[in-house]
């Protein structure tokens, strides 16, 4: 079909040298599931809290590109956060005991926290300066914007990217995509795939017929020297 699902890294082998051939046709049902559903939670102090309205711009983008995939929860500090809850931004103070555990049993949580050091930088500025940072805790992470939450401290904030950039910061490592255009990912015969090494006999064939021809000439010598 035109579109191609459930790749990965590699790119496409074929054992056998074949036709690629691009038909019209729908992938399989189950390559046309629903995309996975996050519930974000957001909490903060109030109105007034620092970043509060990039912050919920950044989520309300996600959520209108795909409606159906996220769940936001915007609700003040001393509310609960689900158990069910993917994601959490914290604009607040310290974290209460129950949402570092949360974090271990494998949320992920951004806070803000200047100068930290505790875990590696995945975030830097135009001239390299780090801006975040992702602590492993458990089965989950804790990330840290190093900057506050306010557009002279943090310029990154009034750019178009800032809801890429933060969904990235909480889905870590790029994966690689796993659809394409047919077009784009015409599968190649392997230069290894199925295919037996080749042996070299011309050279082996030709010292076998020298050591003949050596056999012989010793063989016809002995008989001279015998008459």
């Amino acid at each position: 079909p035109a579109e191609l699902y459930g790749l990965d890294a590699g790119s496409l082998q074929l054992q056998h040298a074949g036709e690629w051939r691009i038909v019209p046709g729908q992938p399989p049902v189950s390559a046309t599931l629903p995309p996975t559903q996050h519930a974000v939670a957001l909490r903060h102090a109030g109105p007034e809290a620092a970043g509060l309205e990039y912050f919920r711009a950044a989520l309300g983008a996600w959520q209108a590109s795909e409606p159906k995939r996220w769940t936001i929860d915007d609700r003040l500090i001393g509310a609960q956060v689900d158990a069910a809850t993917n994601w959490l931004v914290w604009l607040g103070p310290e974290l209460p005991p129950e949402l570092l555990g949360w974090v271990r049993d494998g949320g992920r949580l951004l806070r803000i926290e200047e100068g930290a050091q505790a875990g590696r930088v995945v975030w830097r500025d135009a001239v390299g300066m780090p801006l975040a940072r992702d602590e492993s805790i458990g089965r989950g992470h804790l990330i840290r914007l190093l900057q506050p939450p306010t557009p002279e401290r943090l310029p990154a904030l009034l750019d178009a990217g800032f809801p890429d950039r933060l969904r990235r910061l909480f889905e870590g490592e790029t994966r690689a995509p796993t659809r394409a255009l047919a077009t784009a990912v015409q599968a190649q015969r392997g230069a290894n795939a199925g295919i037996a090494p080749k042996t070299p006999l011309d050279t082996p064939l030709l010292i076998l017929i020298a050591l003949v021809f050596l056999a012989e000439r010793l063989l016809a010598t002995r008989r001279r020297s015998s008459s």
